[in-house]
């Protein structure tokens, strides 16, 4: 890239063809030798990625170069990051494959320096969608991957200890990292074997659980890592082998076992895990002992709710009938009650009015009416506003939620668009006094000037010819007024006119 007469980015002295027109044994020395020019012209970095862009051409000039490089003992030189780059992006023949994997199984040497490049190609290599590793290939892959988790394990160095544990990405360190990348090889590595078995399938192999328990034993960092990388993939390993997933990896996410394995089990699986039916009986009591100690969970702390909003609809595990979701509401913290009713909404809004009839006598309305005595904690104001937003969001059942909302303590709504979406909706026209009422009671806890209050006078406009009490829409007329709405006034006087 370039700006005016000044180069931006890397430069090379040469390009791929130039590098390709002669043998790799003629240009060694100058590969291994060039420096570049600083701060401007022809780089290293330039020169390493032409080196990788001829090795994606030519498969045979890279092996030579590496031949070249095992010759000379260099095997810490920084070519070998390029050539093992540009053999992860070529495509590779299964004779290639078969050549490559020999090379890379047999240098031993190459293995630790390189671990990251090579652990990263085996990675790429194995789920790419054309010319990944043959059948035929993979048990030399997997030998090397073997070797590269010994190797791993030996050059990982543990998390700056001041870190705080709540403030580490632990998902982004682990797919950054060569024993993460190891840890998804064998896990792609088991989902292709068991595509593959079909109806044979019996369980995980015993030289495939042996890896993965290597990875559930290691103290070291690079076993936390790998232990994430599993923790993420949980879905998969209850369907390739239940009981093995639920002996060896579900007590992963068991805080009362481990805070810090758990820390790191929830957040590979709240990343990438998907919260199943067959998996959420396993789940529950996993999350109930975490519900104390969302606070680890950093950044996915908001995820953690939204996972329990969604657990609250799951067909096996009704929240009031087990007893969950009120141990969730006296164990956690009022960020995450708040969270937890947020999600709700976002659930419940894509539902069928079938769902939402029976999401609100199965559980909502037990729930809301136990709440609202103050058990198993009272409710705070900002929690009830994001339940009153529910009211727009559950069809049939929407004039039983404004009567508990009528029933329910002061509430504060932030940021809400319900009067906005209270207009756009059919209820006005279904339930004409409920809308009324609902209106009436989300004003009087409106404290300040709000937007969308035009959308008041419009509900106003269409319930009033509808048979909605007339005292109760004088009532939304002074609670306008009292908000500052210029209109109000003269909207009152079109309702004692008798709407004309």
């Amino acid at each position: 890239m370039t700006s005016g007469p000044v180069w931006i980015g890397r430069q090379s002295p040469n390009t791929a063809e130039d590098l390709l027109t002669k043998a790799p044994k003629e240009q060694v020395e100058y590969l291994l030798s060039f420096v570049g020019e600083a701060p401007f012209g022809p780089s290293r970095d330039g020169l390493l990625q032409t080196v990788a862009e001829a090795t994606i051409r030519s498969f045979a000039w890279g092996r030579e170069l590496a031949a070249e490089l095992e010759a000379r003992d260099a095997w810490t030189a920084d070519l070998w990051s390029s050539i093992i780059l540009g053999w992860s992006k070529a495509e590779l023949s299964d004779d290639q494959w078969k050549e490559l994997l020999t090379f890379l199984n047999g240098a031993e040497k190459l293995h630790r320096p390189s671990v990251a490049d090579i652990a990263s190609l085996l990675q790429e290599a194995i789920k790419k969608s054309s010319h990944p590793i043959p059948d035929t290939c993979l048990p030399l892959a997997f030998d090397l991957s073997k070797k590269l988790w010994i190797a791993a394990v030996d050059k990982a160095e543990a998390i700056p200890p001041k870190l705080k544990l709540k403030e580490v990405e632990w998902l982004a360190l682990a797919i950054n990292h060569p024993a993460g990348n190891i840890a998804l090889f064998w896990l792609t590595w088991l989902g292709r074997q068991r595509k593959t078995a079909g109806d044979t399938w019996q369980g995980i192999p015993e030289h495939t659980r042996g890896v993965l328990e290597s990875v559930l034993s290691e103290p070291a960092y690079a076993g936390e890592l790998g232990r994430v990388l599993l923790a993420s993939q949980i879905n998969l390993l209850m369907t390739v082998d239940e009981s093995w997933a639920k002996e060896n990896v579900l007590p992963l996410f068991d805080w009362s076992l481990d805070a810090r394995r758990a820390v790191q089990a929830f957040h590979g699986f709240l990343t990438w895990g998907r919260q199943t039916e067959n998996l959420v009986p396993y789940l529950v009591p996993l999350y109930e002992k975490a519900f104390a100690h969302t606070a680890m969970l950093g950044h996915l702390r908001d995820r953690f709710a939204e996972y329990l909003a969604g657990l609250a609809f799951a067909s096996s595990v009704n929240p009031m009938n087990q007893g969950w979701l009120s141990r969730f509401i006296a164990a956690s913290a009022r960020e995450d009650r708040i969270s937890w009713a947020s999600h709700v909404r976002r659930v419940l809004r894509p539902l069928s009015a079938e769902a939402k009839q029976t999401a609100w006598v199965g559980w909502i309305k037990p729930y809301w009416v136990q709440r609202i005595p103050g058990s198993p904690l009272p409710l705070d104001r900002e929690e009830l506003g994001e339940m009153v937003e529910w009211s727009l969001h559950l069809g049939p059942s929407f004039p039983e939620v404004v009567d508990a909302v009528w029933e329910s303590p002061d509430f504060e709504l932030k940021h809400s668009f319900l009067f906005r979406e209270l207009d756009d909706s059919q209820f006005p026209q279904e339930y004409p006094s409920a809308a009324a009422r609902l209106l009436l009671k989300v004003l009087r806890n409106t404290s300040i000037p709000d937007y969308d209050l035009d959308r008041v006078e419009n509900v106003v406009h269409r319930v009033a010819p509808l048979g909605a009490p007339l005292h109760l829409l004088e009532k939304i007329c002074s609670e306008l007024a009292r908000l500052g709405y210029p209109p109000a006034a003269e909207l009152q006087a079109w309702l004692r006119r008798g709407g004309s």
